[in-house]
């Protein structure tokens, strides 16, 4: 069966203790492919990976305009700027938006995707060896944007909808979002060690006008990709 051909190769290459971009980039097709074939057994279970699927179809395109796993993120992120862009605590918002897309969750899934195979990866148990993926995996979507601007299907039309409804200004609603560096001009000052390794969340609205919203990253110590301190806090660009 094609579903035993994907898992044995799954198997295959979990094994590796380290990996390059393109086994990364690999690996992730293979999910993918699994997730496309297993939907025509049990769509239902396809709900629990909404996030590993986005990652999976972020790290094969250039540009994402059709997913609608990545649409539902977007959503989440228009949701949290509409609700928290009034509050005094800029870092509240900051927080929720790099909770939507967390790397982090993004590990969790991945297990927890391996598990329904009855198969485990070691390197995904060891934090060192986590964090080198995730390196890697960052360098294969940095710039790479992902933007809904029309309809494409019903459940897209119903997500967009949901997103027009609850603007984050008047007739203005986010459309996507890509990740970045930094560049050097932000830090103004600032001390920091290596400017080239603090990231940034871009978020694109749907009025040209608008200046992009910015929400900072920072590589964590141990498990990913969380939110800076305070020492840089969100700003409009």
């Amino acid at each position: 069966m094609i579903k035993n051909k994907i898992a044995n190769k799954l198997e295959e290459i979990i094994n590796n203790d380290s990996f390059t971009e393109s086994e990364i980039s690999y690996f992730l097709n293979l999910i993918r492919k699994y997730m496309e074939y297993i939907k025509y057994e049990n769509k239902s279970i396809l709900d629990k990976y909404t996030l590993l699927k986005f990652f999976c179809d972020w790290s094969c395109h250039f540009e994402i305009s059709q997913s609608v796993s990545g649409l539902e993120i977007i959503e989440k992120i228009n949701s949290i700027i509409a609700k928290d862009k009034d509050n005094a605590d800029n870092g509240v918002m900051i927080k929720n938006i790099v909770n939507a897309i967390s790397f982090l969750s993004f590990r969790e899934q991945i297990k927890l995707f391996l598990l329904e195979l009855n198969l485990k990866a070691e390197w995904i148990e060891n934090d060192e060896k986590w964090k080198n993926f995730l390196r890697i995996y960052i360098e294969i979507i940095i710039n790479c944007p992902l933007i809904f601007e029309g309809e494409s299907n019903k459940k897209v039309k119903l997500i967009l909808d949901n997103i027009i409804a609850n603007p984050i200004q008047v007739n203005i609603w986010v459309i996507g979002f890509y990740i970045t560096r930094f560049e050097k001009d932000v830090f103004n000052g600032i001390k920091v060690a290596n400017s080239s390794s603090f990231l940034a969340i871009i978020i694109y609205t749907n009025d040209v006008n608008m200046q992009k919203i910015i929400i900072p990253l920072t590589p964590e110590e141990k498990t990913g990709w969380i939110l800076r301190d305070q020492t840089v806090v969100a700003f409009i660009e």
